[in-house]
C-alpha cells in the first residue's frame, strides 16, 4: 500500500515538472515573436534664451527745460489805415507791399463821381458872389443889400468847404512814415465800408523778435522778463521776454489774437546789429527751469502706466525689480529724479 502511494506522488511531481518546462518554453517563444523594446532616451537639455537689455547708471548733473525754435524780426509799431467816415468804391490803390511811404502820402482813393465838377461850379459861384459884394460896397449901397451879399458869400464858402472836405475824405493818406506791410485784397471798383483796414504801415526802425509756437501750452512756463539766448547770423545776442500769451494788451485786434495767443515777443537787451532787417530769421532759447547737481536718467529709462512713473532696476545679483520714482524737470533727453533712485543705480533703457 505504501509503495502504491509513493508511486502516485512521484507521478504528480513528474507532471508538475513537465508543465513548468512547457510553460517556460511557451514564454521563450512569445519573446521571440515580439520585438525587443528599445530603452527610452533622456530628453536633451535646452538652455533658456538669455534676455538682453541695455542699462545705464543713474548720474548727477545739471538739467534744464527750455522753449526753443526759429523766430524772426518783425515791426511791432504797426498802424492799420482805414476810412473813418466815408464809404464808397475804390478808384485806385496807390501803393504796393514793401513800398516806403512818408507821412501824408496818398495810399487809396475812392470814386467821387461829379464832386470835382460840382466844386469847380461852386468856386465860380463864390467868385461871382464876391465880385457882387465888392461892387455893392464900392457903390455905397444900402446896409441891407450889403449884408445880404456878404451872407451869400459866406454861405457859398461854407458849401465849398464842405465839398472840399468830402473830396479830401476820399483820399486815404499815410498817418506815419514807414513800410507798407499789408494791403487789402480789394481792387478798383470794390465797395468798402468805413473802419475796414485797407493798408498797414510798419515802422522799420522799431523791430522786435516774435516766436510762434504750435500751441499756447508750449509757452505756459515762460514768464515776462526771462532771459533769451538769441543766435543771429552766427552771432550770440541777449534778449528778454516782453510779452507772453498771458500778457496780451486789451486793445489787440481780433485778427491778431490767434497769432499772439501762442507767441512770445522778445526785445534785444543789447545793441541791434546794423544788418538786421524786418523778416530776418533767428534762433531763440528760453530756459524755463534749471537744476544743478541733481539725479538724472535718460528719458528712455522712464516708464509710465496709468499715471504711474517707474523704472526697472538691475541689482548686483542680476535680478530685476520695478521702482516707482518722482520726477522733476524733463528736458529733451534727460529726466530729473527727485525720489526713488540713488546715484550709481543701474536702470534699463528701453
Amino acid at each position: 500500500m505504501l509503495k502504491k502511494m509513493q508511486f502516485y506522488k512521484n507521478g504528480i511531481n513528474q507532471l508538475i515538472g513537465l508543465f513548468s518546462v512547457g510553460l517556460l518554453l511557451l514564454l521563450l517563444s512569445a519573446c521571440a515573436i515580439f520585438p525587443t523594446e528599445e530603452a527610452m532616451l533622456e530628453p536633451p537639455l535646452v538652455e533658456p534664451a538669455q534676455t538682453e537689455f541695455e542699462t545705464e547708471e543713474v548720474i548727477k548733473g545739471d538739467i534744464y527745460s527750455s522753449v526753443s525754435g526759429s523766430a524772426n524780426f518783425t515791426a511791432i509799431n504797426k498802424t492799420n489805415v482805414y476810412y473813418t467816415e466815408t464809404d464808397g468804391r475804390i478808384k485806385e490803390i496807390h501803393v504796393r507791399p514793401n513800398d516806403e511811404v512818408e507821412e501824408g502820402d496818398l495810399l487809396v482813393e475812392l470814386e467821387t463821381g461829379d464832386l470835382s465838377f460840382d466844386i469847380e461850379l461852386l468856386e465860380l459861384d463864390l467868385e461871382k458872389a464876391k465880385q457882387r459884394l465888392s461892387q455893392i460896397e464900392n457903390s455905397d449901397g444900402d446896409q441891407y443889400e450889403t449884408t445880404i451879399s456878404r451872407l451869400d458869400v459866406e454861405g457859398l464858402q461854407l458849401r465849398l468847404d464842405k465839398m472840399n472836405q468830402d473830396m479830401e475824405g476820399a483820399f486815404l493818406r499815410a498817418p506815419m512814415s514807414g513800410i507798407i506791410t499789408f494791403i487789402s485784397e480789394h481792387q478798383s471798383g470794390d465797395y468798402i465800408e468805413s473802419y475796414h483796414t485797407l493798408v498797414q504801415i510798419s515802422d522799420p526802425e522799431n523791430l522786435e523778435i516774435i516766436y510762434t509756437a504750435s500751441s499756447s501750452n508750449t509757452l505756459s512756463d515762460v514768464d515776462l522778463g526771462m532771459d533769451v539766448q538769441i543766435t543771429y547770423d552766427n552771432q550770440e545776442l541777449a534778449g528778454e521776454v516782453i510779452q507772453t500769451p498771458r500778457d496780451l494788451p486789451s486793445d489787440i485786434s481780433e485778427e491778431s489774437i490767434d497769432l499772439y495767443d501762442r507767441s512770445l515777443l522778445i526785445d534785444l537787451t543789447e545793441d541791434r546789429p546794423d544788418s538786421v532787417a524786418k523778416g530776418d530769421l533767428v534762433n531763440i532759447e528760453v530756459v524755463t527751469e534749471k537744476s544743478e547737481e541733481t539725479l538724472m536718467i535718460s528719458r528712455g529709462a522712464l516708464r509710465t502706466f496709468s499715471g504711474r512713473e517707474y523704472v526697472q532696476v538691475v541689482d548686483e545679483d542680476g535680478s530685476l525689480r520695478e521702482v516707482d520714482v518722482r520726477t522733476g524737470i524733463v528736458s529733451s533727453t534727460q529726466v530729473e529724479i527727485l525720489e526713488g533712485l540713488n546715484e550709481g543705480d543701474q536702470v534699463i533703457i528701453r
